[in-house]
C-alpha cells in the first residue's frame, strides 16, 4: 500500500509539473558529467557519466516546480531516470515556510563534502517535506518518506533542526526507519564553523542500523586564495576512511575536480571529474 502511495506521490508531482509549466516560462538548464576512477590497489580504471536536463519555474508567486531527467552510463547504472520531480508550496504554514512534494533530495541537509552518505541524511526520496523558519536563527526541516528502501514498505521519517550561531551552524538530527522488521531511530549532531580562514565540519551520532557516525573535515581559504581551487579534507573516524579533494569552476562553466580517497578497508582511488553546466 505504501509503495503504491509513493508511486502516486511522484506521479502527482510530475503531472503538477506539466500543468504548472503552462503558467510561466520555465528555466531550462543541465549538465554533462564524466568521471574517471583509478583503483591503485587493483590497477583498474572505471568510467562513468551522465547527462541531465533540469526544468524549473513558477506557477505563481507561491508555487514553484522542478524536474530532472537524467541519462546515466557506466559500471553501476545505465539508462534514463527521473531523479528529481517536485513542487514547492511557499508560505503555507507561515512566512518563509516551504512544503515540498515529490521526488526530492535530502543530501543537502548534510554538512560534508565527500562522506555525506556516511552521515544521517543522504539520498533522494519520494516524500513530503516541510521547512519552517522557527526563529531568526533556527530552521526546522522534516520529511515523511513513503518507502524507506527497496526491501520494505514501511515509511521513513526525518527531522533536522539547524541553529545558525555566529560564524557557523549547529544541527540536531533524528531519523526513524524500518531495520529488519523493527522501527529504529538514528540520531546525530553536526556542526560547520569558519575560523581564521579554516572552514570546519563534523558530524557525530549513530544510524538507525547501529553504525556509528564520526566524520570530521576542513576546507582552507589560504589554499583557495593561493591556487584558485576549492579544497577539502575529510576523515570518517568510524570507517577509518579519508578523502582529499580539489575542484575549480572555470569561466566557461566547465568544472574540474580531483578526489583521492582510501582507508583501512577500502582501496586507494583517484577520481577525476569533468562536467559542464548549461
Amino acid at each position: 500500500m505504501m509503495r503504491k502511495l509513493s508511486m502516486a506521490l511522484t506521479a502527482v508531482a510530475v503531472v503538477a509539473l506539466m500543468a504548472t509549466a503552462a503558467f510561466a516560462q520555465p528555466t531550462i538548464g543541465g549538465m554533462v558529467y564524466i568521471s574517471n576512477g583509478y583503483d591503485f590497489d587493483a590497477s583498474k580504471y572505471t568510467f562513468d557519466g551522465f547527462g541531465r536536463v533540469n526544468v524549473s519555474g513558477s506557477a505563481s508567486d507561491k508555487v514553484d516546480y522542478y524536474v530532472r531527467l537524467q541519462g546515466d552510463w557506466g559500471k553501476d547504472a545505465s539508462g534514463f531516470s527521473l531523479p528529481l520531480a517536485y513542487i514547492d508550496v511557499k508560505d503555507l504554514v507561515g512566512a518563509g515556510s516551504t512544503l515540498r512534494l515529490g521526488r526530492q533530495s535530502i543530501t543537502g541537509w548534510s554538512v560534508h563534502n565527500n562522506f555525506y552518505s556516511a552521515g544521517l541524511f543522504s539520498g533522494t526520496r519520494n516524500a513530503a517535506s516541510l521547512t519552517v523558519n522557527a526563529a531568526d536563527n533556527v530552521t526546522l526541516r522534516g520529511f515523511v518518506d513513503l518507502v524507506a528502501d527497496s526491501s520494505t514498505t514501511e515509511p521513513q521519517l526525518g527531522l533536522k533542526a539547524t541553529f545558525n550561531v555566529g560564524a557557523g551552524s549547529l544541527g540536531v538530527n533524528v531519523r526513524n526507519q524500518d531495520v529488519e522488521g523493527k522501527r529504529e531511530t538514528g540520531y546525530s549532531v553536526d556542526a560547520a564553523v569558519s575560523f581564521a580562514g579554516v572552514n570546519l565540519n563534523a558530524e557525530f551520532g549513530k544510524k538507525a542500523d547501529g553504525k556509528d557516525i564520526q566524520i570530521v573535515g576542513a576546507e582552507f581559504d589560504a589554499i583557495t586564495n593561493a591556487i584558485g581551487w576549492n579544497n577539502f579534507v575529510e576523515y570518517d573516524v568510524a570507517a577509518k576512511a579519508w578523502a582529499l579533494g580539489l575542484s575549480k569552476t572555470h569561466d566557461n562553466k566547465l568544472t574540474t575536480a580531483f578526489t583521492i580517497e582510501g582507508g583501512k578497508d577500502a582501496s586507494t582511488t583517484l577520481t577525476t571529474e569533468v562536467y559542464v553546466s548549461f
